[in-house]
């Protein structure tokens, strides 16, 4: 290509294209190096790193001995934890209700459980049991469904479900 005159001075056509060429080469470099730091920033930032005091979940929700910290350590160490949870439903004692009171308590309760165990899908749950007449569910759970179930607003308590001894006096 020729040259081109403008304003008194002349330019290499060429030149000029190869110039803005590596100027839209630079900026989309700059461009594409920023998008991996973000996507770095995102990546670090989910990792769990294990650190004692890192808790992501509402660790009062437990209220087994030992708290969350026993819970999620067995979880961890051992691959799964039992555990029972107390859904968010209010519920009075079935004998203090009518018929159709105490039908309309088992539907909320079997509702909210299904919530629950709708939310865990993703998760490592198993060998579930949804109690009829009371808030609960049993379950079993590895360290990352105790975290997600911890996390549901649905969920009202855990506590871990261990063999109670029988003290007979």
């Amino acid at each position: 290509m020729g040259s081109v005159w403008f304003a008194g001075r002349t330019f290499n056509s060429e030149i000029k294209k190869d110039k803005d060429s590596m100027r839209e080469l630079s900026f989309s470099r700059g461009l594409l190096q920023a998008v991996e730091v973000i996507t770095l920033m995102f990546l670090f930032a989910s990792v769990d790193f294990g650190l004692a005091d890192d808790s992501p979940v509402p660790a009062s929700k437990v209220s087994s001995q030992g708290g969350y910290e026993r819970l999620a350590s067995r979880a961890k160490r051992v691959g799964s934890v039992r555990i029972i949870v107390k859904v968010n439903v209010a519920a009075r004692p079935m004998g203090e209700l009518s018929q159709s009171e105490a039908t309309l308590q088992m539907d909320m309760i079997a509702q909210a459980q299904e919530t629950v165990l709708g939310k865990l899908s993703g998760y490592n749950v198993s060998d579930s049991y949804k109690y009829k007449f009371i808030p609960h569910i049993s379950m079993t759970v590895d360290r990352a469904a105790l975290d997600a179930l911890l996390a549901l607003p649905d969920v009202e308590n855990v506590e871990e479900d261990s063999a109670m001894p029988y003290n007979a006096r």
